[in-house]
């Protein structure tokens, strides 16, 4: 090998190191694949006649998840809230549910009125769902072997107790009770009867 080819090997060596260098130094690091976000459902009544109290929730609901997503999510993950209107209906309701379930795949759901959480209840075992229920309904976690329900609001009979204790105390002997026509006001109304007699 003569000295000729010695410097060209060299030389092309050299520019394969120089050229390796480059490249692993100014080549851009492979974007780190993002994580799934942590899906979480909510079913309330955006509109109809429970719509000023659904309202309020969801606005609730979305400073908690900001919040959350501030602070770095959940085991790492961002929280994605998808929020699905009841329109105060309980068919409405189950259709949002299934939606949530069936095609945003959501493993947990927080929802409100009892008449819909009720009607969502036989469905959560064979879904594998969890519901947070923020409803007064005393039969909502009832039943509830597979822990498949958790109850954030108190119920009816202990708000009922409370005004059954005031009726009496008062000693007020007519009372006229409104109430919405649905499974809480029916068992609100049940319980506040049951109460003073």
């Amino acid at each position: 090998m003569n000295k000729t080819t010695k410097i060209i090997i060299w030389v092309v060596v050299a520019v394969v190191v120089v050229a390796g260098i480059w490249y692993g130094v100014s080549r851009k690091p492979a974007p780190v694949a993002e994580k799934e976000p942590v899906k979480i459902g909510v079913i309330y009544p955006l509109t109809g006649a429970g719509s000023y109290f659904g309202k309020l929730k969801k606005e609730g609901a979305e400073l908690a998840v900001n919040e959350i997503n501030q602070k770095g999510g959940l085991l790492g993950k961002k929280v994605e809230l998808i929020v699905e209107d009841s329109k105060t209906d309980v068919k409405e309701g189950l259709s949002a549910f299934n939606k949530l379930v069936e095609i945003e795949k959501t493993p947990i759901i927080i929802s409100s009125l009892s008449s819909v959480c009720m009607a969502i209840k036989p469905n959560l075992k064979e879904k594998n769902v969890i519901l947070f229920a923020n409803v007064g309904h005393p039969e909502i976690t009832k039943d509830n072997e597979n822990k498949n329900i958790f109850r954030n609001f108190p119920t009816a009979g202990a708000e009922t107790k409370k005004m059954a204790s005031f009726i009496f105390n008062k000693n007020i002997s007519k009372i006229a009770i409104v109430s919405l026509n649905d499974d809480w006001g029916e068992v609100s109304i049940r319980n506040i009867k049951n109460s003073l007699k």
